[in-house]
């Protein structure tokens, strides 16, 4: 662990909570030369959260410029820890590249979550030709019109008296 890492960790603005907390814990684990390697499920674990919000942050960091990650190999062609490198040159940078956020009326929804399933009926004139729901009844249907569509004399709004 290397103070002077730490310490410069904690003035660098880095445009969040999570991605401060991943910041310190990897300044944390680094060595003289700015380096650290801790397992992204060890990060998880000190923090509470998901090795998956582990894995965004460092990402969004690297995006940043803050960190530069080197992928490494064993031997055996697994893959080991990534060494971080942290860009100490950036003691004196105020802004970081921040992708600007979309207003809340213009973000596109991810997943199938929010999405609707219905099927919209085109729409039409109340007394469209065609729609069987609105025609009246032939003499063969024998179904009787429902009790709202009488007229104020009790006969049935057709004029013609319920069978």
């Amino acid at each position: 662990m290397s103070n002077d890492v730490l310490n410069w960790a904690k003035k660098v603005t880095v445009g969040g909570q999570t991605r401060k907390a991943v910041f310190l814990i990897l300044a944390d684990h680094a060595d003289d030369k700015g380096r650290a390697w801790p397992a992204q499920e060890t990060i998880a674990d000190t923090l509470e959260m998901s090795v998956r919000t582990v894995r965004s942050a460092i990402a969004e960091l690297c995006e940043a410029g803050l960190l530069t990650r080197k992928k490494r190999w064993r031997p055996d062609g697994t893959r080991a820890t990534d060494i971080l490198k942290f860009d100490m040159d950036l003691v004196n940078r105020q802004e970081l590249p921040v992708k600007p956020e979309q207003p809340a009326n213009e973000r596109r929804i991810t997943g199938k979550s929010r999405q609707t399933h219905r099927q919209m009926a085109p729409e039409q004139p109340a007394g469209a030709a065609g729609n069987p729901s609105l025609e009246e009844p032939s003499e063969g249907n024998h179904h009787k019109q429902n009790s709202s569509e009488a007229t104020a004399s009790g006969r049935p709004a057709g004029g013609r008296p319920a069978c």
